[in-house]
């Protein structure tokens, strides 16, 4: 399957958190430019869930880490 449940989260703040989670984790675990539905299929959707949802102190790790490598990219430099 290309698309499977990770969770289901209340507000936009938990979904923008668990979204860049999973990201997170799949730069550190993946091959480069792996898709992510064969890297789920490879690894399993339990272990990501486990990663993610079920421990949110790693959650919000991964969530940390994402958020640094993105902010040398999100910075305007024009501004």
């Amino acid at each position: 399957k290309e698309t499977e449940l990770l969770c289901k989260v209340a507000t936009e703040d938990e979904v923008i958190e668990v979204i860049a989670a999973f990201v997170q984790l799949y730069r550190e675990n993946a091959r480069y430019l792996h898709r992510i539905y064969k890297w789920v299929a490879r690894v399993g959707l339990d272990w990501c869930k486990a990663q993610v949802v079920d421990d949110p102190a790693n959650r919000r790790a991964l969530y940390d880490r994402f958020m640094l490598s993105q902010s040398v990219y999100q910075s305007d430099p024009s501004a």
